[in-house]
């Protein structure tokens, strides 16, 4: 586990959410990713969450989640696409 993930995992506990590891993998050796890791994330009465932490070698990291709450391919495809459409090509 990253730094990260750990600091990710700590602060969603302090904040009262429950956490849980799904999965961790080392990233390959030829890449700049150190690992990748999922965790799902509940609260109460809200349905668990999950979330890829993906770590680098030199620091720093990225966090996804899911970009639609429906499960429904067409709602997933539109979100998908409005994500996409908001980072034009440097």
């Amino acid at each position: 586990m990253s730094r990260f993930d750990q600091a990710f995992e700590e602060g969603l506990r302090e904040r009262g959410y429950g956490v849980r590891c799904m999965w961790q993998q080392p990233g390959p050796k030829d890449t700049m990713i150190e690992g990748m890791e999922c965790i799902a994330v509940h609260h109460d009465d809200f349905a668990p969450r999950l979330f890829i932490i993906q770590s680098f070698r030199e620091g720093g990291w990225d966090a996804f989640a899911a970009v639609s709450d429906e499960n429904n391919v067409h709602s997933t495809l539109d979100a998908a696409v409005e994500i996409i459409k908001r980072q034009p090509i440097a």
